[in-house]
């Protein structure tokens, strides 16, 4: 009887990520006559391989996994009687999704120092803002938040894809515009809540109460708030085009502010997940006061 010889060791030269679902993998061919194939053992644990694949007598193969795991590989041999090496050392396919550096000017950071730390990555258009936090309530916050300066009036757009997981009545994601990223800033929340329906909360003395206005709806749905010198206004909307006005509140900020995406579980030790699509930020310029006319003078009118 013939049996199968193998360098355990050795016998995987390579694994190569052709895309982000396809794993190609190669390796040494085995000398010994009456080789009948390899088999391709491939699982997300080390030493599991809970996809067994008969290649046949080849010495490299292509195979289509999902993205965004990363996978554990090692190959065997069996001969033509239907003895079977044991596997090879392990190799390891990393197929996870890399995070994408968030578009510059947006930088993302946790105010209030929460017990565990968010994070917020960008792909394709979407940014997914996670963060823990107590709340963005009362007279100081704790949230995840993903931010760009704006100078003078404006307005930030977004659609809450979602929310989840739905970590307490009140977590929330959405859309805000504060003076500054100190916890206790004046600033103005359209947000959807992950059981409370869509809220517009505001804050407008530093370090003051929080107050809102609420109406239903869950996500996905769009987001809007604008800034028109000291007047904040908040908008709702299903589809991103017919608005419905929630409030307005007066809150005096420096022309100089922050505009950006927030998250906030609600749970210290638990994070929730915001989905942000179709994000943009509409500057309108710096808040210039009026300069009074000039080349005044008497005129005689007929």
């Amino acid at each position: 009887m013939t049996r199968v010889g193998l360098t355990l060791a050795a016998l995987l030269l390579s694994v190569a990520s052709v895309r982000a679902d396809v794993i190609t993998v190669a390796w040494d061919a085995n000398p010994p006559s009456g080789l009948g194939g390899y088999r391709v053992g491939l699982g997300t644990t080390s030493g599991v391989y809970t996809t067994i694949v008969d290649v046949g007598n080849v010495t490299t193969t292509t195979l289509t996994v999902a993205s965004g795991a990363q996978y554990y590989l090692a190959v065997l041999a069996y001969n033509t009687t239907g003895e079977v090496s044991g596997y090879s050392a392990e190799v390891i396919a990393d197929q996870t999704v890399p995070p994408v550096p968030l578009p510059s000017p947006w930088t993302a950071q946790d105010l209030g120092a929460p017990t565990l730390a968010g994070s917020s990555t960008f792909n394709a258009g979407v940014f997914t803002v996670s963060g823990a936090g107590v709340d963005i309530w009362g007279t100081s916050d704790q949230f995840q938040f993903v931010s760009q300066p704006l100078t003078g009036d404006g307005e930030i757009v977004a659609k809450v894809e979602s929310l989840g997981p739905p970590t307490h009545p009140y977590a929330k994601a959405g859309v805000m515009i504060r003076e500054d990223l100190t916890p206790g800033a004046p600033n103005a929340l359209m947000y959807v809540s992950a059981g409370q329906g869509l809220l517009f909360a505001q804050r407008t003395t530093r370090g003051g109460a929080t107050s809102s206005v609420t109406v239903p709806g869950v996500a996905p749905f769009w987001v809007r708030v604008v800034r028109n010198g000291a007047t904040v206004t908040a908008f709702s909307s299903p589809t991103g085009s017919a608005w419905t006005l929630l409030g307005t509140a007066t809150i005096p900020m420096a022309a100089s502010a922050q505009v950006g995406l927030a998250v906030v579980s609600l749970v210290p030790a638990t994070a929730t997940t915001g989905v942000f699509s179709n994000v943009s930020v509409t500057a309108a310029g710096v808040l210039v006061p009026p300069l009074p006319p000039t080349s005044v003078e008497p005129r005689t009118f007929p």
